[in-house]
């Protein structure tokens, strides 16, 4: 019951920001920036009636498919309460995030993308890197990997080491929104360290059969 209230709490959060949308609907203009280069510029739109209404039904329908998976894992009592509950709220946030930001933008209002999206990301990394470490063996949270999956001591040295370099990530991240020169090579730079280290950082250990 519990899980099934939450999982409706947060659906109606993803489609809370057609409220807003709707307040301000007839002043938006009819194609919306929905993405932007590296340099906080649009580069991609879409009609307003698909960002107002489409957007937020599209959040709320993953926000939905993430509880269900969540809540079906076989191994999901091993994993870590607070990295299923990051898991569980990470769609609503960015949707109660990025929609008044979209919105606003697309008013004219002065919203800095280049530093606000790096600095959310970069608080969002930070969060998982600290809890990470704490999560134990599931099927669904955490660096799943067939090495890590197999062998309990990797999976807890890989998730202490991808902990590690979620943070810096999500440090570079940070510094990125405040100095954005760098976003594009910072990009890169974290998703080696979060995807491609902790991979092979699990791979070595297996060769040496942990």
């Amino acid at each position: 019951m519990k899980n099934k209230t939450l999982m409706l709490a947060t659906t109606a959060l993803c489609l809370s920001p057609i409220a807003m949308g709707l307040m301000y609907y007839s002043k938006l203009p009819e194609q919306m920036a929905i993405h932007f280069d590296s340099a906080g510029s649009p580069d991609n739109y879409a009609s307003k009636a698909f960002v107002v209404f489409g957007i937020p039904a599209l959040m709320a329908l993953v926000n939905l498919v993430v509880h269900l998976v969540l809540d079906s894992d076989p191994k999901k009592a091993g994993s870590s309460p607070i990295m299923i509950a990051l898991g569980k709220w990470s769609i609503p946030a960015i949707c109660v995030f990025l929609m008044p930001v979209t919105i606003f933008y697309s008013l004219g209002r002065n919203v800095n993308i280049a530093t606000i999206v790096p600095i959310f990301v970069g608080l969002v990394f930070i969060a998982i890197g600290n809890y990470l470490p704490k999560c134990r063996q599931n099927y669904t949270v955490g660096i799943k990997l067939p090495w890590t999956l197999a062998s309990e001591e990797n999976w807890r040295r890989t998730h202490r080491f991808g902990g590690v370099t979620f943070i810096i990530s999500g440090v570079l991240m940070i510094a990125a929104g405040i100095w954005p020169i760098g976003f594009s090579g910072a990009i890169i730079i974290v998703l080696a360290l979060t995807l491609v280290g902790p991979a092979i950082y699990s791979y070595s250990m297996y060769k040496r059969g942990i």
